[in-house]
C-alpha cells in the first residue's frame, strides 16, 4: 500500500505527520471534484471573518448540544468557524449564533482553501471524529489540534485501533485529548498520544446535579434490541418498583412494550409507573422529568451514564445486569461523576491561547503532562 510522505515544511518543524494511503487520496480528490461540479456546500466558498478563529467540528446533533454549552464559555467576540458532518447537526449550529458549515470534503485543495478562508488558528473535534487529510494539512500548517470527549467505549476503542492501522501516525496529529470518562485516560495515552486529560460530556457544562431521593422507580436507558434479554433478568431481580424504558430508537418503543408484557410487567402511558408497570418512552425528552428521584438506572453497555445522575438518579450501573452473566454490575455514585466545568475550562483555555506553532521532538517518548501551546 503506497502511502504519501510528509512534507519538508512539517518536518522541519519537527512534528511527524499521518501517513495517507494513496488510494486514499485519489478517492478524496475524485469526491472533491464531484462535488465542486455539484455545487456542494462541502467544497466552499466559505466567507472570510475579520480575525482569526479557532475550528470546532461536532458530527451531527447530538455532539453539538455539547459545542452549544462550550460556547457559551467563549468571548462573544472571538471567532469561530463551527462545522458538523450533518446537515441537521449544522442547522443546530446555526442557532447557536456563529458561522456554521458542513464539513469540508476531505481532500486536499479543499481543506486547504478551508483552513485559509476561515483564517483558521486551532481546531478542536469532538468525541469520535477523525478526517486523515484534514488532520494532515492542520499537520503541515503547523496548527493546533485537540479532541474533547474522545469516546472510549470498547466499540469505539476497536475503531480507533483500527484507524491507526489504516492511517499510521494519526496520534502524532493531535496535541492534546481530553478523555469522555476520567478512568481512561491511560487506556488513550496507549495510542501514543502525548498530552491526554481525563474529561467527559461537554453537554453538561453549566448544570448542576439534580438532588438524588431515591424513593422513584428503576430505569433503563439507552436501550438497543440487543438488551432485551437483559431488560427480562433485571425485571426479574429488582421487582420492588415500577420501571422507565428508554429505547434508542422510536420505533422500537411497540417491541418493548410487547416483550415488557413478556416479562410480566403492565405498559403505562401516562404518570409514574407503580410496582409491576413500565413506561417505554420513544423519545427520552418526553419523559425526562419522570427520572428525578429514580432509586437506580441501567445504561446500555457503552452509553452514557452522566445523564442519569444530572437528572437526580441515585445510583446508575452499566455492563451486564446481575445474574445474568458471572461479570458484576459496575455501580457508581453521583458524588462521585467527574465534573465537566473542569475540563470545559481547560478546553477554553488551550482555545484561547495565542497561536505559536512550536516544534515537537519526534524522538522523544516522554508524555506532555501539560497542556500544549499553554
Amino acid at each position: 500500500m503506497g502511502l504519501v510522505p510528509p512534507s519538508r515544511g512539517a518536518l522541519a518543524l519537527g512534528r511527524p505527520l499521518i501517513r495517507i494511503p494513496a488510494w486514499y487520496v485519489a478517492a478524496g480528490n475524485l469526491a472533491g471534484f464531484l462535488l465542486r461540479r455539484g455545487g456542494s456546500g462541502r467544497t466552499g466558498p466559505w466567507p472570510q471573518p475579520l480575525s482569526d478563529s479557532v475550528w470546532i467540528h461536532c458530527a451531527s446533533v447530538g455532539e453539538a448540544k455539547g459545542v452549544t454549552a462550550l460556547l457559551r464559555l467563549l468571548p462573544r467576540d472571538l471567532a469561530v468557524t463551527l462545522t458538523s458532518t450533518t446537515v441537521a447537526g449544522r442547522d443546530r449550529l446555526l442557532r447557536c449564533g456563529f458561522d456554521a458549515f458542513l464539513l469540508p470534503c476531505d481532500d486536499r485543495r479543499t481543506v486547504r482553501g478551508f483552513l485559509a478562508a476561515r483564517r483558521i488558528r486551532r481546531a478542536l473535534f469532538l468525541e469520535a471524529e477523525a478526517w486523515p487529510v484534514v488532520l494532515e494539512v492542520l499537520g503541515r500548517s503547523g496548527l493546533p489540534v485537540a479532541v474533547g470527549a474522545f469516546r472510549t467505549s470498547a466499540r469505539s476503542m476497536r475503531r480507533w485501533k483500527a484507524f491507526g492501522m489504516v492511517f499510521p501516525g494519526w496520534n502524532d496529529s493531535v496535541d492534546a485529548v481530553w478523555t469522555d470518562r476520567p478512568e481512561s485516560t491511560e487506556a488513550v495515552r496507549a495510542f501514543g498520544i502525548r498530552c491526554v486529560r481525563p474529561g467527559g460530556s461537554l453537554k453538561w457544562v453549566g448544570v448542576g446535579y439534580a438532588k438524588a431521593s431515591g424513593t422513584g422507580p428503576h430505569a433503563a436507558m439507552s436501550l438497543h434490541l440487543v438488551d432485551l434479554p437483559s431488560l427480562h433478568q433485571l425485571s426479574r431481580t429488582r421487582r420492588d418498583r415500577g420501571w422507565l424504558w428508554f429505547p434508542r430508537r422510536p420505533w422500537q418503543a411497540p417491541l418493548f412494550r410487547a416483550w415488557a408484557r413478556l416479562c410480566g410487567l403492565r405498559p403505562v402511558v401516562s404518570g409514574r409507573p407503580e410496582r409491576g408497570e413500565v413506561h417505554v418512552s420513544p423519545r427520552f425528552g418526553e419523559a425526562a422529568h419522570l427520572l428525578p428521584g429514580c432509586k437506580s438506572a441501567w445504561v446500555s453497555h457503552g452509553h452514557d451514564t452522566e445523564e442519569p445522575f444530572h437528572l437526580g438518579v441515585s445510583q446508575v450501573s452499566t455492563g451486564r445486569p446481575p445474574r445474568l452473566l458471572p461479570a458484576p454490575v459496575v455501580l457508581s455514585e453521583a458524588s462521585t461523576a467527574p465534573d465537566p466545568d473542569t475540563f470545559a475550562r481547560e478546553i477554553v483555555a488551550w482555545l484561547l491561547a495565542p497561536w505559536k506553532p512550536r516544534a515537537r521532538d519526534p524522538s522523544s517518548d516522554a508524555p506532555d503532562r501539560d497542556l500544549p501551546y499553554l
